[in-house]
């Protein structure tokens, strides 16, 4: 199911209030860079394919914190353009690579693009990293 829907980050205004909370880390760094009472529109998706959407962002995450990208849509953007996740466009008359979007894409295309962003790191960015110990840490930080 996905919903698509006007929100806004705000403190409460009655008990028992329910809103929407990260569940972790990374998630939680993406609610603080809304401004408060600023209205955003928000798409909620809530499938199987959001935990591997979850743990892609994680790897993003992991080597952004250990500082070989500024920040993790970096990190996100250059795994996608290696990974071949991409397509050409032309944009004043230059050919440009653009990195596709993970949202709406099948179980199935999220898995193979996790296993594909592991061998990229552990056979290019950290090459004396075991693919076994870096999947755990990943692991670990989505759950």
């Amino acid at each position: 199911m996905t919903l698509e829907l006007a929100v806004c980050k705000r403190p409460a205004k009655y008990a028992k209030e329910v809103g929407l909370f990260a569940v972790d880390q990374g998630a939680d760094e993406d609610l603080k860079r809304l401004v408060t009472d600023e209205v955003a529109w928000a798409e909620i998706t809530t499938q199987a394919s959001t935990k591997l959407l979850r743990y892609l962002w994680a790897i993003a995450q992991k080597l952004a914190d250990g500082g070989l990208y500024q920040d993790k849509d970096d990190a996100m953007e250059d795994l996608k353009i290696r990974a071949r996740f991409a397509r050409f466009s032309v944009e004043k008359g230059r050919v440009v690579i653009v990195p596709r979007s993970l949202s709406r894409q099948r179980r199935d295309v999220l898995s193979r693009l996790a296993d594909r962003y592991i061998y990229i790191v552990c056979a290019d960015l950290l090459p004396h990293m075991e693919e076994s110990v870096f999947r755990k840490d990943i692991e670990e930080m989505v759950t």
